[in-house]
């Protein structure tokens, strides 16, 4: 998901019906695994992305970061993974996500959650 969309998705969360915020708290509740949740967030997929810094596609498996698929890019070379250029490209503590996603759900300030 590129940064633009998940800012948009971050600002429509907090204008849900509170029939759409339990809608989306149920969906995060199917994903009990931890796991699942970063797949979830990451949105992995069998298409490679676009790369964020050229938009050229079909980049190149280039290893792993902290678990996620890395891509080098064939025209500028640079590498990035599927959160690159989103406001989660640097955060830590992934299996934390969730809890964090819950709380915002819930309508608790972000230093609340």
């Amino acid at each position: 998901m590129q940064g633009n969309k998940f800012e948009q998705l971050m600002y429509d969360v907090a204008e849900l019906t509170p029939f759409q915020h339990k809608q989306l708290r149920e969906k995060l509740e199917e994903l009990k695994d931890k796991t699942d949740v970063v797949r979830f967030i990451e949105h992995e997929k069998q298409d490679p992305p676009l790369c964020p810094y050229c938009g050229a596609p079909d980049p190149i498996r280039w290893g792993q970061r902290h678990g996620a698929q890395r891509f080098r890019c064939r025209q500028c070379r640079k590498t990035f993974t599927g959160l690159t250029g989103t406001p989660l490209a640097n955060l830590s503590h992934k299996e934390r996500w969730f809890d964090f996603a819950k709380a915002m759900i819930e309508g608790y300030s972000v230093r609340k959650s």
